[in-house]
């Protein structure tokens, strides 16, 4: 049985060691029972804080001492809030600019027994396209714009030149009408 058990995890891990995100469980005391490799990469952890029993707290107070959740004014404060906001185990996301300038999408679940699943993606391509078309969108809006602009100020001179036109045209009528009188 130990090696059917231990069979399944090896192909447990393997597989979660697949995915392109980051992935962590915590148990209910804030514990890490297990995480894949992606995530010590994403986040460059050391050993000890991706081997099962590392305090949640650790992991807030190594990253937010390396600058990865910004400038956070007194540390200890805000892990002291980051370990009461994982303490309420409630469903969350949110993205962060990591230090390194990589964006990171974090989605946390509640697990029924307690602790949670939490899902790291590294989103930083899209919001570089996010702010890519963004920029050219505002670059075409100002185009369409102009363009725009310059149409109005066609069709009011073509606007103008018709009035001109008919103004000649009931000239040269009146003109013709009175040389057939003649």
């Amino acid at each position: 049985m130990t090696s059917k058990h231990n069979d399944t995890n090896a192909m447990t891990m393997a597989g979660l060691n697949l995915i392109q995100q980051a992935l962590s469980i915590y148990d209910s005391d804030l514990r890490l029972v297990v995480c894949n490799q992606r995530l010590r990469e994403m986040f460059d952890l050391p050993r000890w804080l991706v081997t099962p029993g590392a305090d949640f707290r650790d992991t807030i107070h190594f990253l937010a001492t390396r600058g990865d959740y910004g400038d956070v004014g007194d540390v200890e404060d805000f892990v002291r809030t980051r370990v009461e906001q994982a303490r309420a185990f409630e469903p969350h996301y949110m993205e962060r600019t990591r230090a390194n300038g990589r964006t990171i999408s974090v989605e946390g679940t509640p697990l029924p027994e307690g602790g949670w699943v939490t899902v790291y993606t590294d989103i930083t391509r899209t919001k570089r396209q996010e702010v890519l078309l963004r920029s050219r969108s505002e670059e075409l809006s100002d185009q369409l714009l102009t363009y725009s602009e310059e149409l109005s100020a066609a069709n009011r001179e073509l606007s103008a030149t018709i009035t001109a036109l008919e103004e000649t045209k009931r000239q040269l009528t009146a003109s013709e009408a009175r040389a057939r009188l003649t």
